[in-house]
């Protein structure tokens, strides 16, 4: 497969289709290898391009993001589809349900600007600009300092957090930006901790209104909205002194 040229939704789903009911054993078998050399090819090139962007400034943004919420659901630092792409006998095995999804998010992956590090320079400087056209704070950031604040905005819980606040969530934005930027490394691990562990109360809580799990889970973890403002006040004190 080309770098340059991947395969269609379309096609992908026509050989997923294809291996499984083909209408001779030939055509199934070819179907099924064209499946497995593509997500191979896919895999590598968009483990390759992770790799890159781990290595750069330019590990964050929606689809960097969502990816690594994807990986880290399966227990994974890379996409691995090891178990679905073995052969028998020399012969492709079908990729199954799983194997064709992770395919098709292969392709939307490799098919964004923003998994390429010259696509992320292109995307960061739109993102700086409408930033320091909408938010005041942003004028007075320099870059460095505003790459590190959305980054922090990306980590998890904080979309959730700034949720709860609706129309004046962009007010809150300029909360955190102001705590972020006087805040030292210390005060930054701190409230990225803080989040992660309202990100933990916020999927725990989603599982127990679809009776996933029991309530009693809940009483386990202890970083509900009025937990983590209350923590973040104690972050936003602490700056204050230290800044007077």
């Amino acid at each position: 497969m080309s770098k340059k040229v991947l395969p269609t939704a379309e096609r992908l789903r026509h050989l997923y289709v294809m291996q499984n009911k083909g209408k001779s054993q030939s055509v199934r078998t070819r179907a099924a290898n064209e499946l497995q050399q593509l997500t191979k090819e896919m895999q590598r090139q968009a483990n390759s391009r992770l790799r890159a962007l781990r290595a750069s400034d330019y590990a964050y943004g929606t689809v960097y993001d969502t990816t690594e919420t994807y990986l880290e659901q399966r227990g994974q630092r890379y996409f691995n589809l090891s178990p679905d792409l073995r052969t028998k006998g020399g012969k492709a095995q079908p990729i199954q349900a799983e194997g064709y999804e992770l395919a098709q998010r292969l392709r939307r992956f490799l098919g964004s600007p923003e998994t390429t590090i010259r696509g992320q320079k292109l995307t960061e400087r739109v993102r700086f600009n409408t930033y320091r056209n909408y938010y005041p704070f942003a004028k007075e950031m320099n870059d460095s300092e505003l790459r590190s604040f959305l980054k922090f905005l990306g980590n998890s819980g904080v979309g959730d957090y700034l949720a709860y606040f609706g129309e004046a969530s962009g007010d809150e934005v300029e909360e955190l930006a102001d705590m972020w930027v006087r805040s030292g490394t210390e005060e930054q691990e701190k409230v990225k901790e803080l989040f992660e562990q309202f990100a933990d109360f916020q999927k725990t809580a989603k599982a127990v209104e679809k009776g996933l799990v029991s309530d009693k889970e809940l009483f386990t973890k202890d970083m509900d909205f009025t937990r983590l403002r209350k923590e973040l006040n104690n972050v936003y004190e602490s700056i204050e002194k230290r800044h007077r």
